[in-house]
């Protein structure tokens, strides 16, 4: 079996798995070839802050909203041994919604998540992980108890080539008023020229973020992206009468390319520009019924991203 035929197969399987997946943060979070250079020096402590905006966009029934981000994050990997690494990281994002000619169903939310993944080397061509993550996202003055999901993953990965490395794994994730999921995995990295390769799998491990991209090392100091990925946020919201401590939902997909600035060992500077549509906003009771369900016009998503190594 070639390369092509693999990636066929890959690219139908991710057709099938992804509608279950969601992904929180409105950055493309896929990593530079910079960042798989780092992995063979001594493993680095790392601290992240971005913010993007999202336009105007026009709800079906009547109204519009844009949408604001500002996210930050610390990352700690920790070599237990030659042939095992901790990685543990914890996010924060704050997403204001502002509704215009509507009622607004809910306003700022606010998202903290930690994962902590063990990794270890096997016998040959062989690696796995398995890991576990929490979550909590709320919107201002509502109950974050009742906001909090959890999981775990696990899975392996195979290093099919000096060029395509394979895996697969699951991720069991609590839902806010819905039935927890179990969802496959399924990851590659496959450099297809000297200065491309694609990336497929995990890019927001706390809500399943799942996604594509195609990345090229234009020059040592410069990496691009082009890739896709899709969005599903759920969110207890505080809510007024019949939506008190109800659940907010927004989904989308994302198409977006990016630009990394590799300006010095320690800092990358990332700028992304990317199209949202495939929009829904839902509304559901404390209980999980749903209130409200109306779809949203496509809109421009502009961002930055700043990495700083310790």
């Amino acid at each position: 079996m070639n390369n092509i035929t693999i990636l066929v197969a890959l690219i139908t399987a991710l057709g099938a798995a992804i509608p279950a997946m969601a992904k929180e943060a409105q950055s493309p979070e896929v990593d530079s070839a910079l960042t798989e250079q780092a992995a063979q020096s001594p493993l680095r402590l790392s601290v992240s802050a971005g913010g993007s905006g999202q336009t105007e966009a026009d709800i079906d029934s009547g109204g519009s909203f844009s949408l604001y981000h500002l996210n930050s994050g610390f990352t700690a990997p920790i070599r237990l041994d030659e042939i095992s690494v901790l990685r543990s990281s914890i996010k924060y994002d704050f997403a204001s919604y502002d509704f215009s000619d509507i009622p607004a169903p809910w306003e700022n939310i606010h998202t903290f998540s930690f994962v902590s993944i063990y990794e270890w080397e096997g016998n040959g061509s062989w690696s796995y992980y398995a890991g576990g993550l929490v979550r909590v996202a709320a919107e201002s003055g509502a109950d974050a108890v009742d906001a909090t999901t959890g999981g775990g993953l696990t899975g392996a990965t195979y290093e099919y080539s000096d060029t395509l490395t394979l895996g697969a794994g699951l991720l069991g994730m609590s839902q806010i008023e819905e039935d927890a999921t179990v969802v496959p995995l399924i990851t590659a990295k496959w450099k297809f020229a000297d200065d491309w390769r694609l990336k497929l799998g995990l890019n927001d491990v706390a809500t399943g973020g799942y996604g594509v991209a195609a990345i090229w090392n234009m020059a040592p100091e410069w990496v691009f992206s082009f890739g896709g990925n899709m969005h599903k946020s759920r969110f207890r919201i505080d809510g007024t009468d019949v939506t008190r401590n109800g659940v907010g939902q927004e989904s989308s997909v994302l198409l977006y390319t990016d630009a990394t600035y590799h300006a010095t060992s320690d800092v990358d500077v990332t700028g992304y520009l990317g199209t949202v549509g495939g929009g829904e906003l839902q509304i559901e009771g404390s209980s999980g019924h749903e209130i409200y369900k109306k779809d949203y016009d496509p809109a421009l998503l502009l961002g930055v991203k700043v990495t700083v190594k310790l």
